[in-house]
């Protein structure tokens, strides 16, 4: 997602609070001219927060390391220990309401060991036709994951032209607050005050959860997705993400 006049790019990562966050930055910066990224090229309409296209990470959307220091770049970041559990479970539900798309729904083991299998080579992957900047990864003719909802931070912050640019992470847990922080800087002189602060009790402005987890609406108690791993799964996310693993443990 990218505003040209705002000079902002958020990186929309699966399962991390992306979509309410995007519905808030919409609300928000109506006047903005917020445009969505579609492969090289931008849309000129604001993005419908219910569309898949706005999740490109900065290769996809064509912007080199050179570029990047134009834009103030920000993501969030959340445990990857939780946010892959938290796919799992979006994934079955998704398996659940598309019984003609072939899913292979797993036990919870065997999809940890496909992401392993992904990163080692072992899993083939194929592009959606109709969003070709969507791929799926795919285990005996079926298919086993999103692999953009796999991927490490790296894969989404890296420019076109292999560079790292400077990249704001909002810590999930503390989302609200370090929100109220980061949209303070954003935009030209005077921006804030005219389009923000004197509305800022705005409800629409407080960031929804827009996918919670089905067994989160029935119950206030909170998911401790750490008890869905085995040791030997929690060893595998420690190898693929432990680098990410640690530096939002940094953040606390």
């Amino acid at each position: 997602m990218i505003s040209e006049e705002l000079k902002l790019i958020f990186l929309h990562i699966p399962r991390s609070g992306g979509m309410g966050l995007k519905k808030v930055l919409i609300n928000i910066y109506q006047r903005a001219a917020i445009t969505q990224a579609k492969g090289n090229s931008f849309l000129s309409q604001p993005p419908t927060w219910d569309n898949r296209e706005e999740k490109l990470n900065m290769a996809q959307m064509g912007i080199g390391y050179k570029q990047s220091k134009d834009y103030k770049i920000f993501t969030i970041l959340r445990n990857p220990i939780d946010r892959i559990a938290s796919y799992y479970d979006y994934f079955v539900r998704s398996a659940q309401r598309n019984p003609k798309v072939d899913f292979q729904t797993t036990s919870f083991d065997d999809f940890i060991n496909n992401i392993n299998n992904y990163y080692k080579g072992g899993v083939q992957y194929i592009t959606d036709e109709e969003h070709p900047l969507y791929s799926w990864g795919i285990r005996d003719e079926k298919i086993v994951f999103n692999i953009p909802a796999i991927q490490k931070l790296s894969w989404w912050t890296e420019t076109i032209d292999g560079g790292e640019p400077a990249v704001k992470l909002l810590n999930f847990n503390k989302l609200e607050e370090e929100w109220d922080n980061y949209k303070k800087t954003i935009g030209p002189p005077g921006f804030m005050k005219d389009d923000m602060n004197s509305r800022a009790s705005n409800p629409q402005h407080k960031i929804p959860h827009m996918r919670k987890n089905s067994k989160s609406r029935k119950s206030k108690d909170k998911i401790e997705y750490e008890s869905y791993y085995s040791e030997k799964s929690l060893e595998i996310m420690y190898e693929i993400y432990g680098e990410e693993i640690e530096l939002f443990k940094d953040m606390q």
